[in-house]
């Protein structure tokens, strides 16, 4: 299964959300491979700092970076062979490369921050480029927002529903798992942690229920 963590703009927690997904996949005992697809690099550097992390608990996972958009397809299905599931940490999908990794990927989640007006617009632009990129594909690949920094006020609860309605019109769907916005979260990151493996409380509660549901649909897929 090679899944995508990929969004229209950042700071939406794609990072985020790749990272968790992926220690969590590992927790499992799958063999995972995370690959850095953002040419900024943040989880490369998250990936250095949980290196040099003393706990002797934390679930093994491999991080590549790869920017190449030229040579992404190739050099993924090789590791492909060789891990049991990928998950790539794509940029902003107006870059050439997220397109490749939108025609690659099993599976594509879409972080979403509900903040202001802008993030309609963003949104709706994601799901025009993300039809756009499924006309190319002989089959649909599976798509779900989530929604991250979430809180509830009158505004997330009509931007959901705006969800929704863009679900139905493009086939993509809205997890039920919706992330708060906790500090766990960048906490964690400072020593190359994630929410999962360095929360005991809600953050870690909320990124289960989020990864739980996402390897639920991933083996219907």
């Amino acid at each position: 299964m090679i899944i995508a963590s990929i969004s229209y703009k950042g700071g939406v927690g794609k990072s985020t959300i790749a990272r968790n997904l992926a220690v969590y996949i590992a927790s499992k005992g799958q063999k995972v491979c995370l690959i850095d697809a953002d040419e900024t690099m943040a989880t490369t550097e998250w990936y250095a700092d949980r290196q040099e992390n003393p706990r002797e608990d934390l679930p093994y996972l491999q991080v590549i970076q790869m920017t190449n958009t030229k040579g992404l397809i190739p050099a993924a299905r090789g590791l492909y062979e060789d891990y049991d599931v990928l998950v790539i940490d794509a940029p902003p999908s107006i870059k050439p490369i997220a397109s490749k990794i939108m025609l690659l990927a099993h599976m594509i989640i879409i972080p979403v921050a509900p903040k202001g007006k802008q993030d309609y617009t963003v949104t709706a632009k994601f799901v025009e480029r993300y039809d756009e990129i499924m006309q190319q594909k002989e089959e649909v690949t599976p798509a779900y927002f989530v929604l991250n920094m979430y809180r509830n006020t009158n505004f997330n609860k009509a931007f959901e529903e705006v969800l929704k309605e863009y679900g139905d019109s493009s086939g993509i769907g809205l997890l039920d798992t919706k992330l708060s916005e906790l500090t766990d979260h960048a906490e964690a990151t400072q020593s190359g942690l994630t929410a999962y493996d360095y929360s005991k409380g809600r953050a870690k509660e909320e990124v289960e229920y989020m990864c739980d549901e996402i390897v639920a649909l991933a083996q219907k897929a």
